[in-house]
């Protein structure tokens, strides 16, 4: 099985890579904080956070494409939620683009500052998750002394998703070897909704036959890796990097 949608290039071995996982998360988190704590009206400010993400994509020789296709996956749901916000506020506002000023209604500012704040996090989670094992991810959360029933949840999920790739693409190439025309949009339909159905009883079943080979190979739901990592010079040089960048975007920005 060679589901890698999810963690594609995460076992590359770039000096990014090599960075423990926890203190990447703990990175990400800092970067969405402040990223998020921004004002709803800053523009030109947001542009420049762009620089981090990029610059461990590029580090990390992680192709553009597959971060552009990750963020398309989840936008229409921040572009309908942008477009909702604005309406909100019809003033118009000044806006400094270096040496050129633009008056630009504050709705427009609004959804654009979502869009951006949306683009720059999901570019940031994009670099935690395409640089870590998710079994690293796992086993780093549960030395930051994340409930372990939320791990197990994780854990579970992330491995009962390949499942349902198998059984529905089986499902599909079945359907797809059966069907020798288009039979109207009506029977189409119920024949579609039959197959979610059978594909949620078969990957139930298969869940639970999982579920049970689990237990008898004594799984207890602690995360094991085979290496047990360890915060060293270059994972303190990489943390202090990324505050040093925060705090200087800040500072200069206001």
């Amino acid at each position: 099985m060679h589901h890698n949608y999810i963690d594609r290039y995460s076992d590359g071995d770039t000096i990014i890579h090599s960075i423990d996982a926890r203190v990447k998360i703990l990175s990400t988190l800092l970067f969405t904080v402040v990223v998020v704590g921004l004002p709803r009206y800053s523009i030109v400010p947001l542009i420049w956070f762009m620089i981090g993400p990029f610059t461990i994509f590029t580090l990390a020789k992680i192709p553009f494409k597959f971060v552009l296709r990750r963020i398309l996956i989840a936008s229409p749901f921040i572009i309908t939620l942008a477009v909702c916000y604005s309406f909100i506020d019809s003033d118009t506002r000044q806006v400094n683009f270096g040496p050129w000023q633009m008056q630009i209604k504050g709705s427009i500012l609004i959804c654009a500052n979502i869009i951006i704040k949306f683009i720059l996090t999901m570019s940031a989670l994009t670099a935690l998750t395409a640089t870590t094992p998710f079994s690293s991810l796992l086993y780093g959360l549960e030395k930051m002394y994340v409930p372990r029933l939320l791990i197990l949840q994780l854990a579970v999920l992330y491995r009962y998703i390949f499942l349902l790739i198998d059984v529905s693409g089986r499902y599909l190439r079945s359907y797809s070897a059966r069907s020798l025309r288009y039979l109207g949009f009506r029977r189409e339909a119920t024949i579609r909704s039959a197959m979610i159905g059978s594909i949620l009883i078969s990957s139930l079943d298969i869940s639970e036959r999982v579920n049970l080979a689990m237990i008898a190979r004594g799984f207890d739901g602690k995360i094991r890796t085979l290496s047990q990592e360890k915060i060293r010079g270059k994972d303190l040089l990489f943390a202090t990097i990324v505050c040093v960048y925060l705090v200087v975007l800040k500072a200069i920005l206001w």
